[in-house]
């Protein structure tokens, strides 16, 4: 459970600091829920409610910074993505993103610039697959 005061990535949405754990104080059909009210780092005026016993969350502690020097260390061994069918490629991607871990966010991200840099090689348009989740995963 996290307290009021830390910061928390909210799935793909940012950073958040934990400013409230309680009862929404709006009118709700589940007054007793206990929700964490998090405020984004970035957009100060934007909230966000998510239900503390949320099996479908996607809370996670801002990373140490001992775990980014690790990550960065680690950096160059962390493997591409592999793709079997083409037509699988952006259920691939959503999966990927969605285990909102630093490691595997890396991984798409060194897959999509091998692959951006492949296609230029032979003189193609980057797809607007690969921009939008490189641009998902680098935000």
């Amino acid at each position: 459970m996290f307290q009021i005061g830390d910061l928390v990535v909210y799935g793909n949405n940012g950073v958040y600091q934990v400013e409230e754990i309680g009862p929404l104080k709006i009118q709700s059909k589940d007054e007793m829920r206990v929700y964490y009210t998090l405020g984004s780092i970035k957009e100060k005026k934007k909230k966000v409610y998510v239900p503390v016993d949320s099996t479908k969350s996607s809370l996670r502690n801002v990373i140490t910074r001992e775990e980014t020097l690790d990550l960065l260390q680690r950096l160059p061994k962390i493997e591409l993505l592999t793709v079997e069918n083409e037509k699988a490629r952006e259920q691939r991607y959503k999966d990927t993103l969605n285990t909102h871990r630093c490691e595997e966010w890396i991984r798409i991200i060194k897959t999509l610039h091998k692959r951006k840099d492949d296609r230029r090689l032979r003189g193609k348009k980057v797809t607007s697959l690969d921009a939008r989740y490189l641009q998902i995963a680098q935000k």
